[in-house]
Parts: structure tokens; sequence; C-alpha cells
């Protein structure tokens, strides 16, 4: 498969990485040499490009990132979870404060149900995104540039909205190097902690 991808992007199997997505997660990697064995139409698989060892000059790290929301962002249903009322607006229902899922009338519906809800309210912070890859060379591979590799990269593959980035006082310093690097054709995403993509939890592994 990754020389199939080579003939047709000239990106060398080294520097490729394939893995497969379900649900927002990534579900299995492929190695060199592997096949598709029975694909699917519903199958979603990612190829990403990572750096050369050889053209940088130094080893290079890899993340692997899955983006999930701090702050839940599904409404969900408009239907208490214990009574079946149905409301027109999900807003006049009360949700779970751990899990954001189940939905309420009151409190009475909330303890009525306790018993049965109990069995599946776990904090799940919601998938908001496609995962992805960032190579850096091990010399760049620090925390401030890993925030700005990954809100980049998130610009793209996120699908809920992000709103214009309100720079703090402290931050106009880094606004104004980050406007200089832009003007010399070099484009860098903001840093700063107000970015709404920065709440994303991203998980990471090597």
């Amino acid at each position: 498969m990754m020389e199939q991808v080579y003939t047709k992007t000239g990106v060398h199997p080294h520097c490729q990485r394939i893995f497969e997505m379900y649900k927002g997660k990534i579900h299995k990697f492929f190695s060199r040499g592997a096949t598709l064995g029975s694909p699917v139409p519903t199958d979603i698989l990612f190829v990403f490009e990572v750096l050369s060892e050889a053209l940088a000059g130094e080893p290079i790290v890899e993340v692997f990132v899955i983006q999930r929301a701090i702050e839940h962002v599904s409404q969900g249903a408009n239907r208490c979870s214990f009574c079946r009322r149905e409301y027109e607006s999900s807003s006049r229902l009360k949700r779970c404060a751990k899990c954001y899922r189940a939905a309420y009338c009151d409190q009475q519906c909330q303890r009525s149900h306790w018993s049965q809800h109990k069995q599946s309210c776990k904090e799940m912070p919601d998938i908001v995104g496609c995962p992805f890859v960032v190579s850096l060379p091990r010399s760049r591979a620090t925390f401030s540039n890993l925030c700005q590799y990954m809100e980049a990269y998130s610009r793209y593959s996120v699908n809920v909205f992000q709103p214009p980035v309100k720079l703090l006082q402290n931050d106009q310093t880094g606004a104004a190097a980050a406007a200089a690097a832009a003007a010399g054709g070099t484009q860098h995403p903001s840093s700063s902690s107000s970015s709404s993509l920065c709440s994303l939890l991203s998980h990471m592994s090597q």
C-alpha cells in the first residue's frame, strides 16, 4: 500500500504514516508492506507525511493527536431520560453535570433514574475533529512549538466554531513576533491561550 502511495505522491514509504480512523479515533495502523485486506466503503484511511531524519539531520519526534473538547459541545435529545417527556427545546432540560448525555425535567427525575444511569455515567469528552500526526526535529519539539503546530492542524480538521483569537496584554509581544514572521513569508499559527482550539484535550502517544 505504501508503495502505491509513493507512486502517486512521491512520498517515500519511510516518511508515510497510514492509519484507519473510526469514530474520530485512530483504530488501526498500517506498517510498510501491509495490505488493505477487505476494505469496505465506510473505511476512512489517512496518509500523513512526516519529516525525514536524513533531511532534518537529527532524530524526529512524532506526536499522534486525537482531538477532544474539554467542554461538551453536543446538546443531545430533547426528551427526559427518565419520564421520557418531550420538550420543544433541549435547553429546558437539566443535564447530568458529569457526562452531559442524560437530561432530566428536574431533580426528582434525576434521582429516580440514577440507579440505571450510574452504570453508564462517565466523563467522556466529545470528539471534535479528525486525528492527525505532527512531526518535528527533536531540537524544536518544545511545548510552545507543539501547541502552535497542533492549533494550525486543528483549524482544518475540527467541526466546531472557532471564534476570533483575543490577545491578552501579555501576549502582544508574541503577536507582534508572529506578525513579523508572517510578513517575512513564514506563517505561524497564533499561540494565544485564549484560542478556543487550545481548549482541545489532545491525546498524544508515540
